[in-house]
């Protein structure tokens, strides 16, 4: 499956800190887990690249809305 394959291209997340916005990098091994973890953060972090993960990210997002409304 897809998006249990290891990742590892570092990849850059923006979090709102008290001082702004703020980058981290991370070496992604599952990026389905990775994805479902961001969204715990209830926006106040998103991923920004790669797009490969940008994508992923809204797709789940947008499947979190439908069935939670």
């Amino acid at each position: 499956h897809a998006d249990d394959e290891q990742d590892d291209q570092p990849v850059v997340v923006v979090g709102d800190g008290s001082s702004g916005w703020i980058s981290r990098r991370f070496r992604v091994r599952r990026r389905e887990a990775f994805v479902r973890w961001l969204l715990t953060f209830a926006g106040e972090a998103r991923p920004i690249e790669p797009p490969a993960l940008v994508a992923a990210y809204r797709e789940q997002l947008m499947r979190t809305r439908a069935v939670h409304g």
